[in-house]
């Protein structure tokens, strides 16, 4: 089957663009996901017994914050064949601990090759880590977001929460088709290609 990952992320589609994003390598199979930190060990205790476990985990730090050290013990002690790749927007979220423990750590700033290195990496036993972003990248996110007006900041989050254009059309009370102009000029502005890059474009943006 190649390398097995189990994808855990707040955001449905980030979640899904990350899926995606791993998936274009065909010896990298997601084959479990998880939103938040009851799905997380629930979904890896039916897989133990199932015999099925993932190779890598991929976790937002987001999910479990300062006890993310806690869930780490945990899963080294009750599953020590699984290894645990944490994500995060800035390196400042990290504690020193965590760092120095995980099997390895990545920015959400990360280029795509680099998550599917990463992956590769822990799968063949290996350490990984950066979360410093590029250089001039914090500058990047700050200059496209100027571009947008406040409007378009709001629906740019509101997308990146997983609302639907219909969702976000009644919350503001404007027309889809209004909600629809938004868009396009949104990812003209921030220079993306569809929604799903627009919300991770929205996540990371946060921290910055």
């Amino acid at each position: 089957m190649g390398i097995t990952v189990m994808l855990a992320e707040e955001y449905t589609l980030v979640r899904k663009g990350i899926r995606a994003l791993l998936e274009t390598d065909d010896t990298v199979k997601v084959v479990e996901e998880a939103k938040n930190r009851t799905e997380v060990i629930e979904k890896l205790n039916s897989r133990k017994e199932a015999k099925c476990l993932p190779g890598v985990l991929l976790l937002d730090f987001g999910i479990y914050g300062k006890e993310s050290v806690r869930i780490l013990k945990e899963i080294r002690s009750s599953m020590p064949e699984v290894r645990v790749l944490f994500f995060t927007r800035r390196e400042g979220f990290l504690p020193e601990e965590l760092k120095a423990a995980a099997d390895g750590f990545l920015s959400k700033d990360a280029e795509p090759h680099e998550l599917r290195r990463a992956v590769k990496i822990l799968a063949e036993g290996g350490r990984y880590g950066r979360t410093e972003p590029e250089a001039g990248q914090e500058r990047e996110y700050m200059d496209k977001l100027d571009l947008l007006t406040p409007r378009e900041r709001q629906i740019l989050y509101q997308t990146a929460e997983g609302k639907l254009n219909k969702e976000i059309a009644d919350y503001y009370k404007i027309s889809e088709q209004t909600v629809k102009n938004h868009l396009s000029n949104i990812y003209r502005k921030i220079d993306v290609a569809d929604r799903t890059q627009a919300a991770i474009f929205a996540i990371n943006s946060r921290g910055h």
